[in-house]
């Protein structure tokens, strides 16, 4: 599950249960693209949910832009241009890249999901 909390009254504001299957294991927001919330999670899928918009509004189907999967279980992730680094003025962090439990490296256009392949 992921629960969004309003910080300012303490509350869970909504839930999104359908998009995993297993236990969540990362949460980043995208850099450049604050709007974007990428997820992964123990089942192999990275998901990508638009969180623009109020928060009465959120909901893991209509928000639900894309998934990727790794095929197994997901430990880290993070960003990088293509450019360079980004956040320097050589990219836009627009590429995911996931690591697994089987320290594979996997890396995906983050705007289309599109995988741009794995590494050993």
């Amino acid at each position: 599950q992921i629960v969004f909390w309003d910080r300012r009254t303490g509350k869970g504001v909504e839930v999104f249960e359908d998009s995993h299957s297993e236990d969540v294991t990362r949460l980043r927001f995208q850099p450049g693209r604050r709007h974007r919330l990428f997820t992964a999670s123990v089942d192999g899928l990275a998901c990508v949910f638009d969180c623009s918009g109020a928060p009465s509004d959120l909901n893991d189907e209509d928000g639900l832009l894309t998934v990727m999967t790794t095929n197994t279980a997901i430990v880290e992730m993070g960003f990088c241009g293509r450019g360079g680094v980004a956040g320097a003025g050589g990219g836009d962090a627009d590429v995911l890249w996931l690591l697994t439990g089987n320290e594979e490296a996997w890396m995906f256009n983050a705007a289309e999901g599109e995988g741009l392949g794995d590494m050993l």
